[in-house]
């Protein structure tokens, strides 16, 4: 009877011993079976991608296989599926990204299973969604336009580490028509004066008093161009082939009485030089 009793008895241990294969063993002692670790951060950022690393426990030393779902709530993507295997055994991980929400918290389930083992589930874990910092962007000035790109830096002033509501650094463009060389002049006719200030936007005509113009300091007096030195422009600009003096403001080639008059009236208002009306004046007494 008792040798009945030691055969049942060891028959129970057996079966126990077979149940918790894979689990933990009735003396409390920890299995050694494969296992499928899910690392997770404590928190993330809203909207920001986070990476969670799957990695084996205990794979066996020869060929294994494991594949797994982890099914999110609050992230994406959900559900996430994927496999792992090895020729040789050991332990292997792999990164897979999420996206988080812009607020509360994402609680990751699921499950595993080793090929020649049980399917496993994975207790559920929560990564919360917390606001650590506030990007403050602060954009330089955009570059000028090479190869119809143009760029700019931004900066986060508050160095959150992050591309939240960052704003664009490039963006295409178009050369602008470079029309006239900056801060130049040229004359048409007598005393009539173009002045270059914007090279995209062409020559001014100067027709009348408007003030003074930047580093250039180039006006209209009396319809003669004059400089802030005082240079009278005139003398810089030369008339036209077909105009034999500064007198000749039609430049019809003859200088006539009624513009060697107005000339002289210059002359007396200071806009031409002494010689410049001797010169005019010449050439209307031998014409």
């Amino acid at each position: 009877m008792k040798s009945k009793n030691v055969i049942v008895i060891g028959a129970i241990i057996l079966l126990a011993l077979f149940l918790f294969k894979g689990k933990t063993n009735f003396l409390g002692a920890i299995s050694t079976d494969p296992f499928l670790y899910v690392n997770l951060p404590s928190s993330v950022q809203p909207n920001q991608p986070f990476t969670v690393t799957y990695s084996t426990v205990n794979a066996p030393s020869g060929k294994w296989f494991v594949a797994w779902e982890s099914t999110i709530t609050g992230c994406t993507p959900s559900p996430y599926r994927d496999s792992m295997s090895s020729e040789i055994g050991g332990n292997k991980q792999i990164s897979a990204t999420f996206i988080a929400p812009s607020s509360g918290s994402c609680t990751f389930n699921g499950y595993f299973q080793f090929a020649n083992f049980g399917k496993q589930y994975w207790s559920s874990q929560t990564v919360l969604v917390t606001q650590l910092c506030t990007p403050s962007w602060s954009c330089g000035s955009w570059s000028s336009c090479t190869n119809n790109i143009q760029t700019r830096t931004c900066t986060d002033t508050n160095s959150c580490g992050v591309t939240t509501g960052k704003p664009v650094e490039s963006q295409s463009c178009t050369p602008p028509v470079i029309l006239c060389t900056y801060h130049t002049y040229q004359c048409e006719g007598q005393g009539i004066l173009y002045w270059c200030e914007n090279p995209t936007v062409g020559w001014i005509k100067i027709t009348k008093c408007s003030g003074w113009y930047a580093e250039g300091n180039i006006q209209l007096y009396d319809d003669v161009c004059i400089s802030s030195s005082g240079t009278i422009m005139s003398q810089v600009c030369k008339p036209k082939t077909s105009c034999n003096t500064n007198a000749d403001t039609n430049c019809d080639a003859v200088v006539s009485f009624d513009e060697i008059v107005a000339y002289a009236s210059k002359w007396k208002n200071g806009q031409i030089s002494f010689e410049e009306l001797i010169t005019s004046a010449t050439i209307w007494v031998r014409g």
